[in-house]
């Protein structure tokens, strides 16, 4: 899936989905590894990433590496761009749906992948919430919460100026065209 509206058509069912059985999804018992593969799997499918592997066959040239180990953790998502395989685009980070991220813990661990590899943004992600964070700076636990540059919520993805946002900056086509750096270029500069 990779243009936009097919894309917005997908992640639309996906907020049904969701919000049809919601009790169910944020319930402590709904875990991390569930929620991957039922929303966050499919939301980067539905952005043009390759996260299952179903076309990138070759474990050299994946463009979604699944629990990449950056440092002494390791993240859910690290996302490349062909042929640079050694270049992290951004990463990703999962946590339940039950979880509130906006947390120092959650951001603190986020940016330091982002931060250690170079990477100017990484996406905290529950499916229920969407955290853009800014890594460009060294995470400082006692100031990460101050790294967020935008949050959105599940039901913003329904939203297609909202959904615009996210497609725009995220999926594998605008990647490859540099959305990323041309966001941070554009984007307010802290005074950290």
């Amino acid at each position: 899936m990779s243009n936009f509206e097919s894309a917005f058509n997908y992640v639309s069912q996906l907020v049904n989905n969701f919000h049809s059985n919601y009790s169910k999804y944020i319930s402590p018992d709904y875990q991390e590894a569930e929620v991957r593969k039922d929303f966050i799997d499919k939301f980067f499918s539905a952005l043009g990433w390759d996260v299952d592997h179903i076309f990138q066959l070759n474990p050299y040239a994946q463009e979604v590496k699944i629990e990449k180990r950056q440092t002494q953790k390791r993240a859910d998502y690290a996302f490349y761009i062909t042929p640079q395989f050694r270049d992290v685009k951004f990463f990703s980070e999962a946590k339940k749906p039950s979880r509130i991220l906006h947390n120092s813990d959650d951001y603190f661990q986020t940016c330091s992948y982002g931060w250690n590899a170079n990477n100017p943004i990484a996406v905290l992600t529950n499916f229920v919430e969407f955290h853009v964070l800014d890594c460009r700076y060294k995470p400082n636990i006692n100031t990460i919460i101050e790294n967020k540059i935008i949050t959105f919520i599940y039901s913003d993805y329904a939203i297609k100026e909202k959904f615009a946002e996210i497609y725009f900056l995220f999926s594998r086509d605008a990647v490859a065209n540099n959305s990323i750096e041309n966001f941070t270029d554009t984007d307010r500069k802290s005074t950290r």
